[in-house]
């Protein structure tokens, strides 16, 4: 890859946001749903969202579940081997660290938000409650938090830091990308000449590359994916967010 190579874009329109969220639960459960769905977290909508392309035939999958090709590009839950994915007996290995608490409490976290989920989507299609398992919103969650991006990306002047008012959110394609640590890369958004709004879907969000990257480099496994994991701390090593929700500071 040559230096100031565009590596991977991806259009706003397909960013798994807050926005994008609202408008593809309210059209499966009903529009009365908006203000419960608006009280819950931002991990909770999209791991939802996740969640029910997983409880459908491929070929009846609703049409506002736009992201089914997105989610088999990821790791299969056989993969995935946080301290979250542990068996009982492998967990119980960590006692007496830091690692065993964290993720104790993390999964005692996540299992409240799933039954909270759940407890709301049986009161409003209890066809899909059955299907809307545990499994999956670990496995939801698993990816979210270690694949999530802040929503600051999606601003007229991207950044990775995040703020008070941002949260996390997905990238398709963008985040499934190897990367080489260290290597100076610029986020670049794309506007349609004359476009003001704050939020347009016909814009794009690129990496580019500024080193010259030779054929089949690597620092990291071929195996591992994302671009949004920051080092080794237990935090990461449990598969924690990337961003914390700006609701459970």
């Amino acid at each position: 890859i040559d230096t100031d190579t565009t590596i991977v874009s991806c259009p706003f329109s397909l960013a798994i946001d807050v926005e994008c969220l609202l408008h593809a639960l309210t059209a499966l459960f009903g529009k009365s749903t908006l203000v419960d769905l608006q009280s819950w977290l931002e991990r909770q909508l999209i791991c939802t969202y996740n969640c029910l392309h997983w409880m459908f035939p491929d070929s009846r999958c609703p049409g506002s579940l736009r992201h089914l090709p997105y989610l088999k590009s990821l790791p299969p839950p056989d993969a995935l081997l946080t301290p979250l994915q542990f068996m009982p007996s492998q967990l119980k290995a960590f006692r007496r660290t830091n690692i065993y608490g964290a993720t104790c409490d993390h999964q005692e976290c996540w299992i409240t938000e799933w039954n909270t989920c759940r407890t709301f989507i049986h009161a409003v299609n209890s066809d899909c409650a059955g299907g809307y398992t545990w499994d999956k919103y670990l496995r939801a969650s698993t990816y979210l938090s270690t694949h999530a991006f802040p929503f600051t990306l999606l601003s007229r002047s991207p950044m990775l830091q995040a703020t008070s008012s941002s949260y996390p959110f997905l990238l398709p394609g963008v985040d499934i990308l190897n990367h080489f640590c260290g290597q100076p890369v610029s986020w670049c958004t794309s506007y349609s000449e004359g476009s003001t709004e704050a939020r347009d879907d016909s814009a794009t969000i690129s990496i580019i590359s500024h080193t010259t990257t030779p054929t089949n480099p690597e620092s990291l496994s071929a195996t591992w994916k994302g671009t949004s994991a920051t080092g080794g701390s237990t935090k990461n090593f449990i598969g924690g967010a990337f961003v914390d929700s700006k609701k459970s500071q």
